[in-house]
């Protein structure tokens, strides 16, 4: 038998979200085919029980049996440059809520997607779930209730920026071949528009209300990263929670919720150190910084160049943190990281705005 190649591997989500948490779709026209750099294969794993160690038994330092437990939950990643076609709807799964009609940016050429935290007092602390496929010869699993655990852009100097999304799903998986073998076959991803390094741009407005621009003309930012983490909490098994196959109870049991914890976000720009930006005192006097922007440009696949497909990373409301000097190739450096506010805009504190060419509501 022939072994199988890695680029024959499929990775694909449930376009819509689940129904209901953790219950999936059994068609492949129902979900969109991904591509990704990272190289951490899920392979599913269950909890196992075993008798070693009971009193009063002649071999009681061997176990006589072994049973199951709750399935672990299956974790893999999205990592790519950045880019705003499919990336929309996994920012969806990871934030919550999406604006329900896209903002008209160009007509019949560029709309504006909105993504923001889920308010757990309104929306509650399960986040919208993807069933989502992976396939590679025999493992070929269909693997439920996919909602986003981390999230990060990252930019080093002119390299392009990319993404990476961590995935973490119930812990419940089917074998496609085996327990649906009329699934389909997956359709190839569409082409993406990727973004153009040099063509991003960060500003934010400081606390005399003046408008600090890090790329534009002068240049000086040398890298940027933003870190999201919803702390799932994986380890919230309970009595009651559903086997994988209720007939089979020795495949173990699965989590019907995902919940979010405490979420955590971050921020940090490096950027050349001259007078210009005169931002030394803003830590210690904790002086409240507006307006955070990291844009991501990209060109439309053949369109022209002045339409742009963008992703951007927004921070309402801010203070800095740990202010540190380097130096890059014998040039002087200063960086920052940001450590967000509450704010009165709208619940959480940041947002993600994409602008594609799709004006379909993201679900």
């Amino acid at each position: 038998m022939a072994e199988s190649l890695l680029s024959q591997t499929v990775i694909a989500y449930s376009t819509a979200p689940e129904s209901t948490y953790g219950v999936n779709p059994v068609t492949a026209s129902l979900f969109t085919p991904m591509v990704t750099r990272a190289r951490a294969f899920p392979v599913p794993q269950t909890e196992k029980t075993d008798d070693r160690g009971v009193i009063g038994r002649k071999t009681a330092m061997y176990p006589t049996f072994q049973r199951s437990g709750f399935a672990q939950p299956i974790g893999f990643e999205f990592t790519d440059m950045a880019q705003a076609t499919t990336l929309a709807p996994l920012l969806r799964r990871y934030m919550g809520k999406a604006g329900t009609t896209p903002t008209t940016v160009e007509a019949a050429i560029a709309f504006k997607h909105t993504f923001k935290e889920a308010d757990p007092d309104v929306d509650g602390l399960q986040l919208p779930s993807s069933s989502c496929v992976y396939s590679l010869n025999e493992y070929d699993y269909l693997l439920t209730g996919g909602v986003g655990s981390t999230l990060q852009f990252t930019q080093q100097g002119a390299a392009d920026p990319s993404y990476t999304m961590a995935i973490v799903t119930s812990g419940n998986r089917k074998r496609i071949s085996v327990d649906y073998p009329s699934f389909g076959a997956m359709a190839l991803p569409p082409q993406d528009a990727y973004m153009y390094g040099p063509q991003s741009q960060m500003t934010y407005t400081d606390d005399l209300a003046a408008t600090q621009n890090l790329t534009t003309p002068s240049h000086k930012l040398r890298s940027q990263t933003f870190s999201a983490n919803n702390n799932l909490n994986t380890g919230d098994t309970r009595a009651g929670m559903p086997p994988i196959d209720a007939t089979t109870p020795q495949r173990g049991w699965y989590r019907d919720f995902l919940y979010f914890g405490d979420r955590e976000v971050s921020a940090e720009w490096t950027m050349g150190m001259d007078s210009t930006y005169n931002i030394k005192d803003a830590e210690e006097k904790n002086l409240v910084y507006t307006n955070w922007k990291w844009t991501m440009l990209g060109d439309y696949v053949g369109a022209s160049v002045t339409n742009k497909y963008s992703v951007a990373v927004v921070i309402p409301k801010f203070n800095l943190r740990t202010p540190s000097a380097g130096e890059s190739n014998n040039l002087s450096t200063k960086t920052f990281t940001i450590f967000p506010l509450v704010h009165a805009a709208y619940y959480g504190v940041y947002s993600i705005e994409v602008i594609n060419g799709v004006s379909i509501a993201i679900t």
